[in-house]
């Protein structure tokens, strides 16, 4: 089923209250239907989410104070790397620290798990994956947790979220994000999986225009 006028917002907050917060603002400016804020829980599996070049911030790690020097690198790693091949030396240099500090450092954070990966940010429209749909499905937590890791999975999915959702007119829980070359390529995704997995009703998200895409900064 296709849905095709809906404004969606990811924001990112440093914790549930201040999300819902803000949604209450943008709501009473806005007026009229009431909008819904399904909470995210953990994606499914981690190594199918899109990854990119800048510090993933765990709830837990919002509590830690970082130093002067470790919030100047922050900054810097936040952002796309130097393109050179010596891309750390760039960062201690520009931080005012030795190279052997920012190794030391980032590598802390990422045993810690605040920061997931270092990684490539392709533009997939540039790729040839002009089209995206993202399908959200209908899945209560016991099929979302059997499906949620098989849809996740397949190549032409970037993106698989289970949100909980307490809406009337919005019974969708499962979400996955899907590129292809077409449409007819998006739509044959979504028959894939459905033949592959417990999931059978949705709901289709066109992107019709992007308005607005950068990366979350922290500092």
């Amino acid at each position: 089923m296709p849905v095709e006028s809906r404004l969606w917002l990811r924001q990112e907050a440093a914790n549930a209250g201040a999300t819902h917060c803000h949604g209450l603002r943008r709501k009473r400016r806005r007026r009229g239907e009431p909008a819904v804020f399904p909470p995210q829980v953990p994606t499914l599996p981690p190594e199918q989410r899109a990854g990119a070049a800048l510090p993933l911030m765990h709830r837990s790690a919002m509590t830690r104070t970082f130093t002067e020097s470790e919030t100047a690198i922050l900054r810097i790693v936040q952002r796309d790397l130097p393109p050179s091949l010596t891309p750390y030396a760039d960062i201690a240099a520009a931080a005012g620290v030795s190279e052997e500090a920012v190794l030391a450092f980032l590598s802390s954070l990422k045993e810690e798990g605040v920061i997931r990966r270092f990684g490539a940010s392709v533009k997939h429209q540039k790729a040839g994956f002009t089209h995206n749909a993202m399908t959200a499905w209908k899945a209560d937590e016991a099929t979302a947790a059997t499906a949620g890791p098989l849809a996740a999975r397949h190549p032409a999915v970037s993106h698989c979220y289970y949100r909980p959702s307490t809406a009337p007119d919005w019974p969708y829980t499962l979400y996955t994000m899907i590129h292809g070359t077409s449409e007819a390529a998006c739509r044959e995704v979504i028959r894939e999986l459905i033949a592959s997995t417990p999931l059978k009703e949705y709901a289709v998200l066109r992107s019709i225009r992007e308005l607005k895409k950068i990366s979350m900064t922290y500092f």
